[in-house]
This record gives structure tokens, sequence and C-alpha cells, in this order.
């Protein structure tokens, strides 16, 4: 994982980026949704 994507996914649970849901795997951001 490179450090932009791991600074992306430490960002989408608390502000539920929207440049997330671009880059996550739709299962994954609905996971991070719920």
């Amino acid at each position: 994982m490179t450090e932009e994507t791991r600074a992306v996914a430490a960002d989408a649970p608390a502000r539920r980026a929207p440049r997330a849901v671009d880059i996550a795997p739709a299962d994954e951001t609905i996971a991070v949704a719920k």
C-alpha cells in the first residue's frame, strides 16, 4: 500500500472523503459508509 493510498484509507472513515469513493472498490466504500 502506497503512502497516498494509506492516507486516503485513513482519511475515509473520519471524513468520508469523496475521493475515497473513486479509489476504493465499491464493497470497501459501502463497508466504510456503514
